[in-house]
């Protein structure tokens, strides 16, 4: 148990009063009539069981002492005589907290999901239940009702305290004092709102802000037509700017106080001025680049018809530098334009790039695009946005900023049909992309993504140091995706082979070639894009060896036994001792010799590239491919 975690007890008995002997046992000490908060005094650590927040005795202290937050070490030795602990320089965790809006027959009609970082800042989210189990990420089309609704229809002769925050209405609920409030901030409350306080006795209380007397007067204007009385205390002379009626009451006030100051607050009984415009608080969001942004950017020195489900969840793998991003970027830019993916029909809608890796050639790639597949596109009209930076999958704070950062955009880009993700090792900062527990984590993010947006998910995911065992990391990955999809590349060709498609017969193989074009006015500045290709083409290049290369094809056939067991190191010295004789080189030239290993390393890949054999562990191994041809007879390709 931590030092501190003794005093948390002392600490909670502070902010709730005294404990409910009844309710505890053991470790756990419980406060409130119903036992509703508890504090666990081995662990050190509380929870509030009707809001559902919970925190350690450093969140504890910094809700009963919020004058000494930024200095809590030093209140704790003067308060407590503790001994300051460097722990609480460290950065504080973040904190998510649920408030459900519940209808007047008691069935949940949406959430409002809060998260208030460390570094004090704080993000808001809407959410409704999709009647399956699941969440749908706004509430549109929904009528919105009043915070605390069954409470304010039980107690239907009670005075209701109209306040601006789900927070402050528990914190007065903790008084027994019915209260409510609007989802999404200031300035949002309505007639809608109002209806359900007719013939109610009103108290109004704003926060202490031009905000909140704004939106202080609306609900008040609002309140007239239809309660019986609407008060306004205002308390702007006793709270800091910005302030409520938790900083209020933290400041040391009393209900009493309270209580009395109501007694003697205005009754209203004309409209107020009409308040105006109320400008909305901007919450955490991810920032993110829309293409303009990215082909200004100066010079760096860089969905889908039989392929990908509507809704799926993908991955799409191959080593660096096989060209994986240039495919997921051709995917993406062909989604946001509702252009045909190479004669592919798309499902057009919003994008979301998730560039874990950096944003550096982009947006050369997206001027390559534009310029040679994009023909009549202009980038305004492309709903494509590149979220700039790597997003922990596993960190539900990330996710949650993630979640606010895409329902931001939906407002001005409709829905999204693709969000993909490069890559999904950045994705899983810190964790361990080999433990099924981190991977799952990764993958449960990913579902929610795709549920939450309607739209489908793209991973790009590395190979392992074998290709030919598949992608890198857990098995638990390709377990859970929909599709997967290999990326192989042989000098500029690149092999697109579907290995699972969940829904769907796979894909037959799909081959592009990367054409070199040159970007924007002045020239000089190069990228590539994709061009697709037939089988056949690939075939005619694969048989069209040169010299070299068709001399280590036979060196590898002179090297293999009966049992089709190729010995590489004799085909490789054959291939060596070849080369020098035929150039007239000494044989004993050690540079010589490398240079002609080289040529055999060159050649093995052209070979490997063209389907001629498959190279296991770093040359050592080979062994020749056997495939069917057109005619459906088995054949070896050499």
């Amino acid at each position: 148990m931590h030092k501190y975690a003794e005093h948390i007890v002392e600490v909670a008995q502070e902010l709730w009063g005294d404990i409910n002997h009844k309710m505890s046992h053991g470790h756990e000490v419980r406060f409130g009539s119903y036992g509703s908060k508890s504090v666990d005094k081995e662990k050190g650590v509380w929870t509030d069981h009707e809001t559902n927040e919970s925190g350690g005795f450093v969140d504890l202290c910094k809700i009963a002492y919020p004058e000494a937050n930024g200095h809590l070490a030093d209140f704790l030795e003067k308060r407590f005589g503790m001994q300051k602990d460097p722990s609480f320089t460290k950065k504080d965790r973040n904190r998510i907290t649920t408030y459900d809006y519940i209808g007047d027959h008691g069935v949940l009609v949406y959430q409002v999901v809060r998260t208030d970082f460390a570094d004090g800042k704080k993000t808001f989210r809407q959410q409704r239940p999709d009647g399956q189990g699941g969440w749908i990420s706004n509430i549109k089309d929904i009528e919105r009702i009043p915070y605390n609704l069954p409470e304010i229809l039980h107690h239907n002769k009670r005075w209701v305290w109209v306040v601006e925050g789900e927070k402050c209405v528990e914190r007065l609920r903790d008084l027994g004092i019915i209260a409510t409030t609007n989802n999404g901030g200031s300035g949002n409350w309505g007639d809608e709102h109002s209806k359900w306080l007719a013939d109610r006795q009103v108290i109004v209380v704003p926060d202490n802000d031009e905000a909140g007397r704004k939106h202080g007067a609306k609900v008040v204007n609002s309140l007239l037509p239809v309660a019986k009385e609407v008060r306004l205390l205002d308390l702007s002379d006793q709270l800091p700017e910005k302030g409520d009626i938790v900083d209020w009451l933290d400041s040391g006030k009393t209900q009493q106080q309270l209580i009395s100051m109501v007694k003697t607050a205005p009754s209203i009984t004309e409209a107020m001025q009409d308040p105006g415009e109320i400008e909305q608080e901007e919450i955490e969001t991810y920032p993110t680049m829309a293409i303009g942004e990215l082909m200004a950017m100066p010079p760096v020195q860089f969905l889908v018809d039989s392929l990908f489900t509507r809704h799926g969840f993908s991955v799409m793998y191959g080593p660096p530098g096989c060209g994986k991003t240039f495919l997921a970027l051709d995917i993406a830019l062909c989604v946001a334009s509702g252009r045909d993916f190479h004669d592919m029909p798309v499902k057009q809608g919003a994008v979301l790039y998730i560039a874990g890796e950096g944003v550096g050639g982009i947006g050369k790639r997206v001027k390559a695009w534009l310029e040679n597949r994009g023909s009549g596109v202009t980038e305004k009209e492309l709903p494509f946005y590149v979220l700039p930076t790597a997003v922990d999958f596993t960190s539900p704070t990330d996710v949650e900023k993630l979640k606010a950062t895409i329902q931001q955009l939906e407002d001005k880009a409709g829905g999204f049909s693709l969000i993909v993700v490069d890559t999904v090792a950045r994705a899983l900062l810190g964790a361990d992309e080999n433990s099924a527990t981190d991977v799952g984590k990764f993958v449960k993010t990913c579902d929610v993504l795709k549920q939450s947006y309607n739209a489908a998910l793209l991973g790009i995911h590395h190979s392992g140091k074998d290709g030919s065992r598949g992608m890198r990391g857990s098995s638990a990955l390709l377990g859970a995706v929909d599709t997967s999809i290999q990326v192989k590349k042989s000098g500029a060709v690149l092999t697109v082979v579907t290995e699972k498609q969940k829904d769907a017969e796979p894909a037959e193989d799909l081959f592009f070639e990367m054409q070199s074009a040159e970007v924007g006015t002045i020239g000089g500045e190069t990228s590539v894009y994709l061009n697709k290709v037939t089988a056949d083409a690939i075939a005619a290049d694969s048989a069209s060896f040169n010299e070299k290369e068709l001399k280590a094809m036979n060196c590898l056939r002179d090297a293999t036994d009966r049992n089709d067991v190729i010995s590489v190191e004799v085909a490789r010295d054959s291939f060596v001792f070849w080369l020098l004789e035929k150039e007239g080189l000494d044989v004993t030239d050690k540079k010589a010799k490398d240079r002609a290993r080289k040529a055999w390393g060159r050649a093995i890949n052209a070979l490997e590239g063209a389907d001629i054999v498959v190279v296991h562990a770093g040359n050592r191994k080979m062994e020749w491919v056997k495939e069917t041809d057109t005619l459906g007879h088995g054949s070896d390709k050499v």
